[in-house]
């Protein structure tokens, strides 16, 4: 919730891209063959959050 707090106030847009994959990630049963990808989506759109503009 924090991580989603501090996006908000940063950009409306990817605080609403990060909500619906960690929504997408609770909602569908528990695989490795999505857990991994959404997370390193998370984790590669942090990054490119922070090393951008």
């Amino acid at each position: 919730m924090l991580m989603l707090l501090a996006l908000g106030v940063m950009s409306i847009a990817w605080m609403s891209v990060i909500a619906v994959l960690v929504l997408v990630q609770k909602l569908l049963p528990e695989r490795l063959s999505v857990d991994v990808p959404v997370a390193l989506v998370i984790v590669s759109l942090g990054i490119t959050v922070a090393v951008g503009p």
